[in-house]
């Protein structure tokens, strides 16, 4: 019975893995700021999906890997930075699903915002060298689009079940 449930549930987070990676590749940019691209992060939105699906560790360790090939692909320089900031992102947001049965979806939405507006703040502090209102700009516009995304794809997709 047990390789049944995850055989049932293997099939789907792989094909909803599949089309986040496919959107975060050809999904066109937003805006370009000051050389500073802006739009969806999908990968991000994918944890944060499947971390409400699934047991935590086994999300962390897949926030490890992804991290851990972006920081390959985008930023050679700061090895380990996508990592830990995925990883603690995952770690987070995991706190949330432990503590959602005695939280409102406001606190809940509100707190899976303030940790993904974090992260942008120290991925853009350490990759760019520009003002800090810059930063914070960039950063609460991405938290705003992830935001408008997480409840879009909860309604839609998941009839406000998922978080």
């Amino acid at each position: 019975m047990f390789l049944l449930s995850i055989k049932n549930n293997l099939i789907p987070n792989i094909f909803l893995c599949i089309l986040f990676f496919l959107l975060q590749i050809f999904f066109p940019k937003l805006f370009i700021v000051n050389g500073c691209s802006i739009g969806f992060d999908f990968i991000i939105i994918l944890l944060t999906i499947l971390i409400f699906k699934n047991e935590s560790y086994k999300i962390i360790l897949l926030a490890f890997i992804l991290g851990i090939v972006q920081d390959f692909i985008i930023s050679v320089e700061q090895i380990g930075l996508f990592c830990f900031l995925r990883i603690f992102t995952v770690f987070t947001i995991g706190l949330i699903k432990k503590y959602q049965f005695i939280w409102s979806k406001t606190i809940k939405y509100s707190a899976l915002t303030f940790i993904v507006f974090f992260q942008f703040i120290a991925y853009y502090m350490i990759n760019f060298n520009e003002w800090y209102f810059f930063i914070f700009y960039i950063s609460f516009l991405n938290s705003l689009l992830y935001f408008s995304l997480i409840i879009f794809i909860n309604r839609i997709y998941f009839n406000s079940k998922l978080i």
